[in-house]
């Protein structure tokens, strides 16, 4: 589970948004919660009983995505 904090509502919407992009684009797709400036993304393969390789993989991809928009 990872929280990410914004300074600004549409700031974390436009994030949410590029997480469901990656997660396509990856086929794995995370638990999102939302509140007004924060999103909580939680991964995990649940046919494999916990997390994979997959996992980190994404996770990578949205930390980077978050770092990105700085």
């Amino acid at each position: 589970m990872r929280v990410y904090r914004f300074r600004e509502f549409m700031s974390g919407i436009g994030f949410v948004n590029e997480v469901a992009r990656l997660s396509e684009e990856l086929n794995h797709h995370p638990m999102i919660h939302v509140e007004y400036k924060k999103v909580t993304l939680r991964l995990t393969s649940w046919r494999d009983g916990g997390l994979t390789e997959l996992d980190f993989r994404t996770a990578a991809a949205f930390e980077r995505a978050w770092r990105e928009r700085g």
